[in-house]
């Protein structure tokens, strides 16, 4: 049975590692002629600090063979190790418009990097004449493990009757759901996926050269969100970014000087 089979591995250690971090609105950043506080006049942001070191380590296998004439099958897989080893102390001016939404801690993994990732991909050639053109038809699964997603949400412990660093929105009085409260926090964390795409190809059809391609993705229709920001304990609500639904599509290609 003929096929390939690669491996490799990889290891990087990393000095200064960069961080994106979210910043509230200082709830006090001044205090009244009463000594009520006055918060800051600013909106929630997001930007990159130096704040330590990482290392980064992990395996990827590559591996395809032909079981009978016609067939590939190809599968893929990657190993990702990630973790800050160490934490540089950042903090604000007294007075900054700004305080730190959360904060990442030594042995946290990097934000967005799956532990597992595997690729299985089958295509079928049907054996046609040359005259005929290329026909082929395939199937691609993905799956990508939950991942760690934000520092933020994790910290987030709803409103106790007054407002505090994380919560400075908090009505006083106001006590959080602690099922809300859970859920909130979860969303530190990306779901796992499991994605089907499909596709049709025919080259040189009828012996012209023109190639033709038909794909469907998320042909499973999963709904899945592949990032929250951690906006909640600055603004009250969250927000995050939807993958993509299942989507059709096609292409023609005509080859010129053939």
């Amino acid at each position: 049975m003929p096929g390939t089979f690669n491996v490799a591995g990889f290891y990087n250690d990393f000095q200064n590692q960069q961080l994106q971090l979210g910043f509230n609105a200082n709830p006090c950043q001044s205090v009244d002629a009463n000594g009520n506080c006055v918060a800051a006049p600013v909106s929630p942001t997001a930007a990159p600090v130096n704040a330590g070191k990482s290392r980064i380590w992990g395996v990827e296998v590559e591996a395809s063979f032909n079981p009978f004439a016609g067939l590939l099958l190809q599968v893929g897989y990657t190993y990702l190790n990630t973790r800050l080893t160490s934490i540089d102390t950042f903090s604000l001016e007294p007075g900054s418009p700004y305080v730190l939404a959360g904060a990442y801690t030594k042995g946290d993994p990097l934000a967005l990097s799956p532990r597992n990732k595997v690729t299985i991909t089958g295509t079928y050639t049907l054996p046609l004449p040359e005259s005929v053109g290329a026909v082929s038809f395939g199937a691609t699964f993905t799956h990508t493990d939950s991942m760690f997603g934000n520092p933020s949400n994790r910290f987030y412990f709803g409103c106790n009757g007054t407002a505090n660093t994380y919560m400075p929105n908090c009505q006083t009085g106001a006590v959080s759901d602690p099922a809300t409260v859970a859920y909130i926090q979860s969303l530190s964390r990306i779901q796992s996926t499991d994605l089907l795409n499909l596709n049709f190809n025919w080259n040189n059809i009828a012996g012209a050269p023109v190639d033709l391609a038909l794909f469907a993705t998320n042909v499973t229709k999963e709904k899945y969100y592949n990032f929250y920001p951690g906006l909640v304990s600055g603004t009250g609500f969250e927000t995050a970014s939807v993958g993509a639904p299942r989507m059709y599509g096609m292409s023609l290609k005509y080859h010129f000087g053939m």
